[in-house]
């Protein structure tokens, strides 16, 4: 594979120094659906040689409206192997790690046993997302928490800022709480979390099914409801999510 000149338009955008430290970056991506599939496809377009992918999802016909790995071809297959086949075809010479499972108390030390740049938190459940986000921050490796993408038709509402100064967002609200609540992150509302995330400031559309969808087993998620969502918005967040960390393994102004 030509490389070279397959990024250097990124390489043009970051210059060398900053590219070289991208192209060097180990990101970890925890859950690869709406969000989580697009910042991985994202990440190895933008030159990023090594990243590593956790999900223990399989890929059904309703995740094609929004996640960039389901198509026709890849219904039943594993998400965390669909993902890789796909990225592989970007940039062969890709160094890409599976790990087939879910996140949880159970595996929390697999993010202790390799040095990552960055994690993103592309996880639904409120439980194992408060969990990464306590692991992370207090092994101080860099995380980015992702909020929820769902019943929204807005991309230009999508914003980054302080987990704490989210709003309408019921997913980051339980996060918030249960982070006060179980963790050691400070009571006080006023507060900063010192958790970058990206969420969107529009008022999720009313009369929607449920929140994501809900684990029909410990392994696979039930694919027959969830939140109205589409692609415009859930690649939206991803790309958002790429440009901040992008930014910050470059070292370039935020």
């Amino acid at each position: 594979m030509h490389s070279t000149r397959a990024f250097e338009g990124i390489e043009n955008l970051f210059g060398k120094d900053g590219f070289g430290k991208i192209r060097k970056a180990h990101i970890l991506i925890v859950g690869l659906g709406g969000v989580g599939s697009w910042v991985a496809e994202s990440l190895v377009r933008s030159g990023v040689e090594q990243i590593s992918l956790m999900d223990m999802d399989e890929i059904c016909v309703s995740n094609i409206n929004r996640q960039v790995h389901a198509d026709s071809e890849s219904i039943g297959k594993a998400k965390v192997e669909a993902m890789k086949t796909r990225l592989l075809t970007i940039n062969p010479e890709l160094k890409c790690h599976l790990y087939f499972e879910f996140y949880s108390q159970k595996t929390a030390h697999t993010i202790l046993e390799e040095k990552y740049d960055f994690i993103v938190d592309a996880i639904d459940s409120v439980k194992n997302k408060a969990l990464l986000l306590d692991t992370a921050v207090k092994n101080n490796i860099p995380i980015l928490c992702i909020g929820g993408s769902g019943a929204r038709l807005d991309p230009t509402k999508i914003t980054i800022n302080d987990l704490n100064k989210s709003i309408n967002d019921k997913l980051l609200k339980q996060l918030k709480r249960r982070l006060r609540r179980d963790y050691s992150f400070s009571k006080f509302k006023e507060k900063k979390f010192n958790i970058p995330t990206v969420f969107s400031t529009e008022l999720p559309l009313e009369n929607n099914e449920m929140e994501e969808c809900e684990l029909k087993t410990n392994r696979i998620k039930n694919c027959q409801s969830g939140l109205g969502s589409a692609s415009f918005v859930t690649a939206s967040f991803g790309f958002t999510a790429v440009s901040y960390i992008l930014r910050r393994v470059s070292e370039r102004e935020l």
